[in-house]
Parts: structure tokens; C-alpha cells; sequence
């Protein structure tokens, strides 16, 4: 996870003293959050790419120290833990063993949870940390990431047809998609999307193609308008038309109408991803824009209104020792934890056995829940608890992130 956020290139890290172990992430390790932290690395490439480029004119780094970006602010001057990747990422490292969650310093302005859609506001007057940011979601360790509200991040397409960062497919061909993830803000803010043919050092005889993108969010927050200009340059193997598609983190918003240079999109059918947008995620949309020239401007208007309010709470319960066949659950009286009935229970992940750990997101604001962790066999009679915690509540918030709920078993 650390890797895939801040090395270049990207190293796997094992003991290999005898020369017996394997270092291929394929091989080592929790291999599923292995595969989901590369899928994030070449998700993400297109924007590293595009600040090495720039690193490259202008001497910047990628990953940078967060004091370099935010140069007032006295509480990161000997910060070391937590990093900037270019302007619009700040990612914090866990590096403690069984660590299963961290607190993150804010600095000022608005910052999104890009794992969960949760969105954090600071004015930078006074210290704003997020605590018990967790590390595990769905069983999947992952390191902290925000994005910047105002962020313009190009991603390009990963699935198990993509064969390597440059976009190549299974099938021979190279992907022709241009994403963007989109953080509106009511500040105007901009980005430069540097593109070469990805294998020769052409680029330094000005074989490179760039794209700038805009964004603002209008003041009374209900329409964001993002420009994507005509792409100059070219580079060998460069293709005329990309399918474009945005991503947009929308603070307990949802898209009520859209428009490409003058044209409506509709909502998204099930299975359709042409000339459309929908929901993917909490405060997350995707925009289905089509095939376009890429020389051509393209004006995407965005009308936005209200979505319901959802909050999130990583349950903890400890020392939950195990036999085979016995598993750790919360059972509480919301339907999310199984209605009091203990064969619906949620079922917690070892994540750092013996501590069991789930991360429950679309929950409603404002509530009162009951819970407890019990032991009980994972198939069989569902009914039968072995061990049982005493019971606790916890509020939900307004909005936002509840935080941690932890119970020693």
C-alpha cells in the first residue's frame, strides 16, 4: 500500500535472507489488497505521469512534504507520515504493526475520503485531525487517502483486461479512455494533462500532447461547469478520439441534469455507459461522455441538488479468539447489523488477528445504535452464540464520519 502511493518504481519489500521467499505481490502478503492497491497505482498513473512531466520543466516532486504545500501552516513543519502527491492527494502512511487505523492532520480547506466519499472541512485556525481513519474496508488494506476539494485528477481505465500503465489491453489494443476524477469547488482551479508515446525520451524534443482542464463549482453550489480544451501536440501513437468519462465527488449532492456542449445526457440504464451519469458510490458520480476528437472543446455542465445524508462507523471488537470454523460478528439493533437477530449479524474480517474489524458505510445520521460482538460458528445453526460482549451505544453524527467503536471481548 505504501508502495503503490509513494515509490517510484514500485517495490515489493520481503525478508529474503535464504533466498526462499517470493517477492511477486501476486505471491506475498494479503495478495487481494495487493491487487486492489495496484489497481489504485494504475488508476491513478495518468496523474503521476502527468507530475513527472511536470517535475521534469519545473523541478517539483511528486510526492512532496506537506509543508512545501502549505507553507503557514505551523503544525506540519516537522510532520513526516503523512504526504502531498502533487497538489490534490495527501495520502498518510501506516507503518506500525497491527495498525488498523490512523488519525490525519487537516490542513485548511475542504478534503474528501477517497475511499469512502466522506467529505472534512478545516479552517486551519486550530488543529482538525480526522481520528480512526480505518486501514481495512471489506477485508482490503489500504492507506488513507483525501483529495483536495478543487481537485482535477486524470485516472485512466483498470479492470483484468488492462496489461500494463501505458493502457494496453488483453486483446492488442491500447485503451482509448480519458478519465478524470473531479472534486468541484467554488474556487476555479486548474490542471494540465501531459501525454507521450510512454517508451522513448521523445518528449524531450517536444513529441508530448497537452490537455488543460478547468473546473468551478458556481456559488450557490447547484452547477459545476468543467472544460476540457482542445489537446495540443502530438506524440507517435497517439489516437484522434479518446472516450471520455468524469468522475464527480459531490458533498451530499446527486446530478439532476447534465449537458455536453449543449447536448442532455440521461441517466444511466443498468448496464449502460454511453451518453449518460449515475451513482457509483456515496457523494460519487460518473459522467458518460462518448467518443470525442480530441481537438475538439468540450463544455460539460453539471446541475446538481440535494441527496440524503449518510454517515459511517468502523466497528472494532478485540480479542476475539477463534477456533476452526468460528468467526466474529456485530449484531445490533439496526438492520445493517441484523435487527437484533443474531443469524443476520454483520460478519466481521481478522484484519489484525485477534482484533476483528468491519467498516459500515449508509448509515443513517442522527441515530441511536445498540451493539455487541459475538463469537458464533460461521455456518451450521446460526442461531447458537458461543461468546457474547456486553452491549453499547453510540450516536451517529449529523454528517460526516462517526468514528471508531470499540469493544473488548
Amino acid at each position: 500500500a505504501n508502495a503503490a502511493l509513494f515509490d517510484f518504481p514500485i517495490r515489493a519489500h520481503t525478508w529474503n535472507l535464504a533466498n526462499n521467499l517470493h517477492t511477486s505481490p501476486a505471491r506475498m502478503g494479503h495478495t487481494s489488497s495487493n491487487k486492489a492497491n495496484l489497481y489504485l497505482r494504475y488508476k491513478l498513473f495518468p496523474y503521476y505521469y502527468s507530475l513527472a512531466h511536470n517535475s521534469w520543466l519545473t523541478g517539483d516532486g511528486i510526492v512532496r512534504p506537506m509543508v512545501l504545500e502549505f507553507p503557514t501552516d505551523l503544525h506540519i513543519r516537522k510532520m513526516g507520515n503523512q504526504k502531498m502527491i502533487g497538489p490534490y492527494l495527501m495520502a498518510g502512511m501506516i507503518a506500525n504493526y497491527s495498525e488498523t487505523e490512523r488519525d490525519l492532520y487537516l490542513p485548511k480547506g475542504t478534503w474528501i475520503n477517497y475511499h469512502t466519499g466522506e467529505f472534512y472541512k478545516s479552517t486551519g485556525r486550530e488543529i482538525r485531525e480526522i481520528k480512526d481513519i480505518p486501514a481495512y474496508q471489506n477485508d482490503i488494506f489500504r492507506l488513507p487517502l483525501l483529495v483536495k476539494s478543487g481537485a482535477i485528477v486524470p485516472t485512466m481505465q483498470v479492470d483484468d483486461q488492462t496489461m500494463n500503465i501505458s493502457g494496453k489491453r488483453k486483446d492488442g489494443k491500447a485503451s482509448e479512455e480519458f478519465g478524470l476524477l473531479i472534486a468541484p469547488d467554488n474556487q476555479q482551479s486548474e490542471f494540465v494533462v501531459y501525454e507521450d508515446d510512454g517508451k522513448s525520451i521523445e518528449y524531450q524534443s517536444g513529441e508530448v500532447a497537452t490537455t488543460q482542464v478547468t473546473q468551478k463549482l458556481n456559488d450557490d453550489g447547484e452547477q459545476v461547469e468543467l472544460v476540457i480544451m482542445p489537446t495540443h501536440g502530438r506524440y507517435q501513437g497517439m489516437l484522434d478520439q479518446r472516450n471520455y468519462s468524469i468522475e464527480l465527488l459531490l458533498e451530499n449532492k446527486k446530478v439532476e441534469s447534465a449537458t455536453l456542449n449543449g447536448k442532455p445526457l440521461a441517466a444511466c440504464a443498468p448496464g449502460v455507459h454511453l451518453n449518460c451519469f449515475g451513482p457509483i458510490g456515496y457523494n460519487h458520480v460518473v459522467l458518460y461522455l462518448g467518443r470525442h476528437l480530441v481537438n475538439d472543446r468540450k463544455l460539460l455542465l453539471v446541475n446538481l441538488a440535494k441527496a440524503d445524508k449518510q454517515t459511517s462507523i468502523f466497528f472494532k471488537c478485540q480479542n476475539g479468539y477463534t477456533q476452526n470454523g468460528e468467526s466474529i460478528y456485530v449484531v445490533g439493533d439496526i438492520d445493517q447489523l441484523g435487527g437484533g437477530d443474531v443469524s443476520k449479524a454483520l460478519k466481521l474480517d481478522p484484519s489484525a488477528y485477534p482484533t476483528w474489524t468491519s467498516y459500515l458505510t449508509g448509515l443513517q445520521t442522527n441515530q441511536s445504535i445498540k451493539w455487541k460482538c459475538i463469537k458464533k460458528h460461521a455456518t451450521g445453526n446460526l442461531h447458537r452464540v458461543l461468546h457474547s460482549s456486553g452491549e453499547q451505544t453510540i450516536r451517529t453524527p449529523n454528517e460526516g464520519y462517526a468514528g471508531k467503536a470499540t469493544i473488548q471481548m
